[in-house]
């Protein structure tokens, strides 16, 4: 069985900077962010996490000369099916106001550019 090194611990869990990059700033603009929205993206943060050491771990085993994006963008194809709001800004942020969306209209133009590689 594979063991993760410290390298492939550290990406894991920085694996999701760049989401965190492009979502912080969106909420940060809204003056009223509903707790539901909170808890989804603490849940979907979490859940990347832990899900993505399991697949990492696993693909290690199965081929240990696999670089670490190569895994990423596995487990993002099977990610974004299962979770397709994850990337999808307008469906991520449905629930919030249309005064708070468009408080939130540059940053979320950002990230929908951003992610757009994931359609």
């Amino acid at each position: 069985m594979y063991e993760l090194t410290i390298g492939d611990q550290r990406y894991i869990e920085e694996s999701l900077t760049t989401w965190m990059m492009y979502i912080n700033p969106i909420v940060s603009s809204m003056d009223s962010v509903p707790k539901e929205l909170k808890d989804k993206i603490s849940e979907l943060s979490d859940r990347y996490v832990d899900e993505f050491y399991d697949f990492y771990e696993k693909k290690k085993d199965e081929d240990e000369s696999l670089h670490a994006d190569e895994i990423k963008n596995a487990f993002d194809e099977i990610w974004e099916k299962e979770h397709e709001e994850f990337f999808d800004m307008d469906k991520l942020f449905k629930k919030c106001s249309k005064k708070e969306l468009k408080k939130a209209e540059s940053a979320i133009k950002d990230a929908k550019e951003a992610f757009s590689y994931q359609e």
